[in-house]
């Protein structure tokens, strides 16, 4: 008998390459890196990110060593890092591919075939917008805040990566706090509040409260004494913000607003003088200028609540006004969920002080990626209604002409 032929040996064929350019238009390939970024933003909103960091670890010091792995990994500024951008770039890429091969079909189709391919190329193009608009924003897009007093002005504000300037001035004309119990002027009430001194007895842990007025002097006796040992306090000068000079111990203020309001009080007694300085927002600090002994009591100077609202807080307000090159070019105001935009920046009313009602703090905002996002949404919405409602799929595409 003869053999057969044994059947030669073959190589395996190796599996086809796959050039770049099948696989940026890979759905597949599409849809892993969209999976990748909705982990990724997931990540950005469950884990502490940037300042959020600092106030985390000051509440949870045992998360110090997991938080500075997840920060080495760089998932403690997810939307700042560059492999976040990277990735969006890679999908940008991809969809633009898309795009383009999108574009070499139009002429193969006919004219149903056209719109649907066209509305398709439409939803590509305005992804695309989309995501140019986040990467225009994460590059050149700046956030930070800034604080004013009534009165006070400012060319710049603070950021994360530091002072940031400003092509303008911000002056904050007036900040108002509206309230659900306004006292209306006509009403009844007591009177304007003013700046007071609170002794604190030493010997007994009572207090005794006097206004805070210059040049006036005020008899005091201790609670549970006799008249023989009154005291006369005297408030011989008030500055709205502090500063000694190290040297020469002259003592002016930095500036008219009332950063560090200040008063110098000078007190006689029984076998007692003194000259002290008081500060209102350090109540336990004074600064001797001249004492012969111990004080029976304590002084805390506490500044009055200027223009501060009784009752729960509905809403607060600030009117800025805006300058360039000494020239007032715009006065308006803003409030929560109101915000004020003038050349690019967005200011946003974030916060304000309780003790303080002439005080705002305010969210800056420069991103100039919003009306590329916007586009890019409108662009959307315009490409999902055509190729649902003018070229949907189903529709027949009319015979070509010979």
């Amino acid at each position: 008998m003869r053999k057969s032929p044994s059947p030669s040996k073959t190589r395996p064929a190796s599996a086809p390459r796959r050039n770049p350019w099948a696989l940026l238009t890979s759905m597949r390939f599409a849809l892993v890196l969209v999976a990748i970024l909705v982990a990724a933003c997931i990540t950005g909103t469950v884990v502490p990110q940037g300042e959020d960091l600092i106030a985390y670890l000051h509440a949870h010091p045992d998360a110090a060593t997991r938080m500075g792995w997840l920060q080495t990994l760089g998932l403690t500024r997810v939307f700042e890092s560059p492999w976040f951008f990277g990735l969006l770039g890679v999908l940008a890429l991809s969809l633009i591919t898309c795009g383009a091969n999108q574009i070499r079909s139009l002429f193969k189709m006919g004219a149903a075939g056209r719109g649907r391919t066209l509305s398709s190329l439409l939803i590509h193009v305005s992804l695309v917008a989309i995501l140019a608009g986040a990467l225009i924003r994460g590059v050149w897009g700046v956030k930070g805040s800034l604080q004013l007093h009534e009165g006070e002005s400012t060319p710049a504000f603070a950021s994360a990566s530091g002072i940031v300037p400003l092509p303008f001035s911000v002056r904050l004309v007036k900040f108002e706090i509206e309230n659900d119990e306004t006292r209306s002027p006509s009403a009844k009430g007591p009177e304007k509040e003013t700046d007071r001194l609170v002794l604190r007895w030493a010997h007994t842990a009572q207090t005794s409260s006097l206004p805070a007025t210059v040049g006036v002097e005020q008899k005091v006796v201790p609670p549970g004494l006799t008249d023989a040992d009154v005291y006369t306090l005297k408030v011989l000068r008030t500055i709205p913000d502090f500063m000694m000079d190290p040297v020469t111990r002259t003592v002016e203020t930095r500036s008219a607003l009332p950063r560090n309001p200040a008063i110098q009080v000078a007190v006689i007694g029984p076998n007692y003088t003194a000259t002290n300085w008081f500060f209102a927002k350090y109540p336990e600090m004074s600064m001797p200028m001249h004492q012969n002994r111990e004080a029976p009591f304590r002084i805390v100077y506490q500044k009055s609540r200027h223009g501060a609202a009784s009752g729960p807080v509905r809403n607060y307000r600030s009117t800025l006004e805006i300058s360039e090159e000494g020239r007032i070019v715009k006065t308006a105001s803003l409030a929560v969920n109101s915000p004020l935009s003038y050349r690019g920046y967005t200011f946003y009313q974030s916060g304000y002080d309780p003790r303080d009602a002439a005080w705002t703090s305010l969210l800056v905002v420069r991103d100039p990626g919003v009306s590329v996002v916007f586009t890019g949404f409108t662009g959307l919405i315009v490409g999902i209604f055509l190729g649902l409602y003018v070229w949907p799929r189903g529709s027949a595409s009319p015979p070509v002409k010979s």
